[in-house]
């Protein structure tokens, strides 16, 4: 995620309390939007990864469908 921050310019604390925010997990007693997951790279186990999930695949895509074919 470190990496996503730097590419973005964003503080990594702030990118992961956005991601938590569309994650899929409660936090804080918050409702969640179940956009994306996260977890540790099973590969190198000192990093975090994350993606898109169904439900935020298919939000995306709806977004880019909008913002191509405006109405």
């Amino acid at each position: 995620m470190s990496e996503l921050a730097d590419a973005k310019d964003v503080a990594l604390s702030k990118l992961s309390r956005n991601l938590d925010a569309l994650g899929e997990m409660p936090w804080k007693e918050k409702p969640r939007l179940g956009l994306v997951a996260k977890d540790w790279d099973p590969r190198e186990p000192r990093r975090m990864v994350a993606w898109l999930t169904p439900k935020g695949t298919q939000v995306v895509s709806r977004l880019l469908e909008t913002v191509s074919y405006p109405a």
